[in-house]
């Protein structure tokens, strides 16, 4: 038969070209089935290194319960078809890896768990069970040999003890309850002991005396008791006029140079209402650094490096970095010098910086590294140049309000932690471990999830961790 003008000859040519059409790049994107949820159980863990550990997944609004199983990012681990996740021999320490849960029905639809892999067994235990303070704010060693803690109470009193875990009472160290006001932000907010404490028994105290006043400095001096301060030897160092209640910084600290710093919030209200953070004539905002060991400034003395140390429009000899909010704890790390400073934000976002001489970190043109209010930030903010970001930042998304800063680990007893930032979300009671290579944060993994808030970190004179539980009165230790 001779088709070539026939349209049945046709028909089987334009039904495969409808059929190539059809099979073309434009297929509709495939979008999740309505109703179909994937939750991974458990949604947090602690995973030890070649150690395994079994997620279920959970598929809603599918009949099909299967789901199919990843790890992210790729190299972190492998998973079975059953949900068996096993972590690898060597990973960055610690090290968050996501476990993916994928409904084979909707292939949209997914869930995830977060493990956090760490190179040994981690832990936090009560450390003294038999004692209980009055909402610590502060835990300090004096550095003299003794072993001892000092656990500062935010009414106005610190209690000593021996640093055995079976000790079943504490000493008043030091008694001013009646010189402090203690109520919101305000009281004994911070302890330092004098590098040379073993010989000339001075230590010094941050605390909110009077409204109008409220922050003060002071020294005091042991008695013949090592286990008895002086409460009649105070020594006022520094008063700081305040118009409000709050931010009042608290942490002392002295520095590997032998001088003491100073953290000191921004005045209090909130947004910075008298733009003093980026006032270099007002303390507030700042870190100070002082020489307790001169009398320059009547009882104290400026370093002679300090920024600001050549009064000129005078700016504040005594600061040595500026632009914070209200840096409630600090720390210094042994090994290698680095101020860690923990900056409670606003609003939006809490942010760990690593604080340097003469150094800018923004507030209040900017809360962490994001600009801040135009309407209510400083007016310098339009031209001021050379703003440091934090290292790290956390948004108050999660219900993280405020962050405690805490310490660089060099003790011994919890090798998994060796040169870990661990800190703190004093509101959510959320714990972290932050890793540093001294350019970048190479990761950032929670450690733990507390049901109390807390204060403050501190250690003992072997550089072992500890953490103070201020609703509950109570000090825990990592092991």
């Amino acid at each position: 038969m001779n088709c070539r003008r026939s349209l049945e000859c046709l028909m089987p040519l334009l039904l495969t070209l409808a059929i190539l059409i059809s099979c073309g790049d434009d297929d509709p994107v495939e979008q999740p089935k309505p109703g179909v949820a994937v939750s991974v159980n458990p949604p947090t863990a602690t995973v030890i290194v070649e150690d395994s550990l079994l997620f279920t997944a959970t598929v809603t609004g599918a009949a099909d319960a299967r789901v199919s199983w990843i790890i992210e990012p790729q190299g972190t681990g492998n998973i079975s078809d059953s949900g068996m996740y096993t972590a690898p021999a060597t990973v960055p320490n610690p090290a968050s890896v996501t476990v993916r849960a994928t409904s084979v029905a909707d292939n949209q639809a997914s869930g995830t768990a977060t493990a956090t892999v760490v190179s040994g067994l981690l832990g936090l235990e009560m450390a003294f069970p038999k004692l209980t303070f009055d909402q610590p704010v502060d835990l300090q060693n004096a550095g003299d040999g003794s072993d001892r803690l000092f656990v500062v109470e935010q009414d106005g009193r610190i209690e000593v003890f021996a640093n055995v875990d079976t000790i079943s009472t504490s000493k008043t160290f030091l008694d001013i309850a009646s010189r402090v006001v203690s109520s919101g932000e305000r009281g004994l907010l911070g302890l330092a002991f004098h590098p040379n404490y073993h010989s000339n028994g001075y230590f010094f105290v941050y605390y909110s005396p009077t409204p109008g006043v409220e922050t003060r400095l002071s020294r005091f001096q042991v008695t013949g008791d090592p286990d008895v301060a002086d409460a009649g030897s105070e020594v006022i160092l520094l008063d700081i006029a305040q118009q409000y209640s709050n931010h009042n910084g608290g942490q002392i600290a002295f520095g590997p140079d032998g001088y003491l710093y100073v953290g000191v919030g921004d005045e209090g209200d909130s947004g910075d209402r008298n733009d003093n953070a980026q006032d270099l004539t007002t303390l507030h905002g700042s870190i100070l650094r002082i020489d307790v060991d001169s009398q320059g400034m009547g009882n104290y003395g400026i370093p002679p490096t300090n920024p600001f140390a050549i009064n000129i429009k005078n700016y504040r000899p005594e600061i040595f970095a500026y632009g914070l909010r209200n840096p409630w704890r600090f720390s210094f790390d042994d090994a290698t010098g680095r101020l860690w400073v923990g900056d409670v934000g606003q609003n939006a976002w809490e942010e760990i910086d690593i604080v340097e001489i003469g150094g800018n970190y923004g507030w209040d043109c900017r809360e962490a590294a994001h600009p801040f209010d135009p309407a209510r930030r400083s007016a310098v903010c339009d031209t001021v140049k050379g703003l440091i970001d934090p290292i790290w930042e956390y948004d108050q998304l999660s219900g993280d309000r405020s962050v405690t800063g805490g310490h660089v680990y060099r003790g011994n007893s919890v090798p998994v932690l060796a040169g870990v930032y661990v800190y703190a979300d004093y509101i959510s009671g959320r714990v972290w471990g932050l890793n540093y290579d001294g350019k970048t944060v190479t990761s950032n993994v929670e450690l733990f999830n507390m049901s109390f808030t807390i204060s403050s970190f501190g250690v003992d004179e072997a550089g072992e961790l500890y953490l103070c539980g201020y609703d509950v009165g109570k000090i825990y230790r990592f092991k």
